[in-house]
């Protein structure tokens, strides 16, 4: 009963700190840069592993995904990550603490991936919902932010970046 409350509740608590406990301009790009990296590092790792993928990452839980996809959308993270930091926020933190941050919240992305694909699986189903037919799922679509967004916090207070 409680992983409702601890999967959205967490996250989007997070999500509304993040928004307003800085300016308005530095909340939002705080938050498309987590998407950013989520959404690239999932992009990634799809045509990584479609193209390289010959090692199965976790396949009882999603028998598709592989090894060489997971280092793709990592590095797809990494590389956006970047890219978006400096043109959207050039005042953010640089070198190995951006490397560090990104590369965490690619993995920890993924992470949520293979999370929601074993919930699935554990509850015998295809999709998580009818509204995206053929992409798994509402929940699908959001499984990687929603395990990034927490995360993002913790680290940034882990390796000392300001955010207010």
């Amino acid at each position: 009963y409680s992983l409702p409350l601890i999967w959205f509740v967490v996250p989007v608590f997070f999500l509304i700190l993040l928004r307003f406990s800085i300016s308005a301009t530095s909340g939002s790009s705080m938050i498309l840069f987590i998407i950013v990296i989520a959404a690239f590092s999932d992009i990634a790792a799809y045509f990584g592993g479609k193209q390289f993928g010959k090692h199965k990452l976790a396949p009882s839980i999603s028998p598709k995904k592989t090894i060489e996809g997971s280092i793709f959308g990592i590095f797809g993270g990494l590389v956006f990550g970047f890219l978006f930091k400096h043109l959207f926020m050039p005042s953010f933190v640089e070198g190995w603490q951006l490397a560090v941050l990104t590369i965490v919240l690619a993995a920890i992305s993924q992470l949520g991936d293979l999370s929601e694909s074993k919930l699935k699986r554990y509850c015998g189903i295809k999709d998580s919902s009818n509204l995206l037919p053929g992409h798994g799922g509402l929940l699908d679509r959001i499984d990687g932010y929603l395990f990034a967004i927490p995360v993002f916090i913790g680290m940034t207070y882990l390796l000392g970046i300001q955010l207010i």
